[in-house]
């Protein structure tokens, strides 16, 4: 092979590599540059246009903590409950959670419905209202839930202290607030190790006037 066949099979051969590089370094920018869209996650279906301010949404859910709270109702129906708010043009729940909850906030918070009926984690739920509410009784609810936005979980489950709050205690201080007198005669139950006795979702289920919506 003479010198100058030599130079131009090695001109090809670098190249040929120039450009393997160059197509190389294009993939890995645009994989780079690529990030996959991962869907939000479903929500059970519910008729947004039934929701008023104030109404109680009940569920229950797959974890353990929903399965000890249901092992120790009598009914045994939902195992959390919260209270609805439209803020904007968006429904919206006002609950109280544990730690450990699915998007790693905990306390009292404030969530799209959707997010709250998520069909990962959601067995069933369902909507209660108290109909005679007027105007002026929900804008008082609202007023005091969004109060308590930010304050940590109760997990002593007292109910006679203000500082942090569970969800059944959450729901039960804002009926009192717009002068919901079955809530002050509700029943509790007995947990071992606990200080007081507890309300269970289930136990403001069964409140005389609260009547089914869906």
């Amino acid at each position: 092979m003479t010198v100058g066949s030599w130079l131009r099979r090695s001109k090809k051969i670098y190249v040929l590599i120039g450009c393997l590089l160059l197509v190389s370094t294009a993939i890995r920018r645009d994989l780079r540059a690529y990030t996959p869209k991962v869907p939000p996650p479903l929500a059970l279906h519910l008729d947004q246009s039934i929701l008023k301010d104030g109404d109680l949404i009940f569920r229950t859910r797959n974890g353990l903590i929903s399965q000890m709270i249901l092992s120790q109702s009598p009914q045994g129906s939902f195992s959390h409950v919260g209270l609805v708010v439209k803020k904007g043009q968006v429904w919206t729940v006002i609950h109280a959670v544990p730690y450990g909850h699915d998007q790693g906030m905990h306390g009292v918070l404030q969530e799209k419905i959707d997010d709250f009926l998520d069909v990962q984690n959601t067995q069933k739920y369902a909507i209660y209202r108290f109909p005679n509410l007027t105007l002026q009784e929900t804008g008082m609810m609202k007023n005091y839930l969004s109060q308590q936005l930010g304050k940590q979980f109760d997990d002593r489950f007292l109910m006679s202290s203000d500082d942090r709050l569970y969800c059944s205690e959450l729901v039960v201080k804002a009926l009192k607030k717009v002068g919901i007198q079955q809530a002050n005669q509700l029943p509790k139950q007995a947990f071992m190790l606990m200080d007081e006795d507890i309300i269970l979702p289930d136990a403001i289920l069964n409140m005389p006037g609260l009547l089914a919506v869906n």
